[in-house]
């Protein structure tokens, strides 16, 4: 918006996926590479999700050694409503629920800066991308040799605008913006 005050920008913030043939948005961020012919992409970086907590949350409950412990605690995840592109974001659920020995409990919420807001607010364990979890110090990892999903992360955008002017400061911006993002 600094770079270019004239152009206007409306953010559409969902977990579905927008149709951008239909002109639903000029650009999108995926969670994967889209299927359609038409549509421009471009590897933009990779997430890494991995088990987070509050150091709070931990001195109260402790912290669990093994994926077997998970049982005993809080996990905050997304739920049954995720749709298929991040439907990986359970992970963290389907460990838990392997594991019935447990007395610990599940919070379901529906997207991710809830799930983020519920893990600030030392709830429970939750699955957050390490770019997110970098910039809150009061966050700790938890069993950090448990590898979770990771998402590639794509900026798409409809062939029809290859040449706009718009699309093409967005995506310029997006890419060196994207290039901190990486690890």
């Amino acid at each position: 918006m600094k770079e270019y005050p004239e152009v206007e920008v409306h953010l559409v913030m969902e977990d579905r996926e927008l149709d951008l043939a239909q002109r639903e948005a000029d650009l999108a961020i995926r969670m994967r590479a889209p299927v359609q012919a038409d549509l421009i992409q471009r590897k933009l970086f990779t997430v890494h999700y991995h088990m987070y907590a509050t150091k709070t949350y931990l001195e109260k409950y402790g912290t669990p050694q093994t994926l077997d412990e998970l049982a005993d605690h809080t996990i905050i995840a997304y739920g049954e409503t995720a749709a298929p592109e991040i439907r990986e974001i359970n992970w963290l659920l389907e460990q838990t629920r392997r594991r019935l020995s447990g007395k610990g409990r599940t919070v379901r919420i529906n997207n991710v800066p809830g799930i983020l807001c519920a893990t600030d607010a030392s709830v429970g364990i939750a699955a957050v991308p390490d770019y997110v979890a970098a910039e809150r110090p009061h966050l700790a990892r938890v069993l950090p040799d448990v590898p979770g999903p990771s998402f590639d992360v794509h900026l798409v955008y409809a062939d029809a605008l290859r040449q706009s002017k718009r699309v093409a400061a967005f995506r310029d911006f997006l890419v060196r913006a994207s290039k901190g993002w990486r690890h």
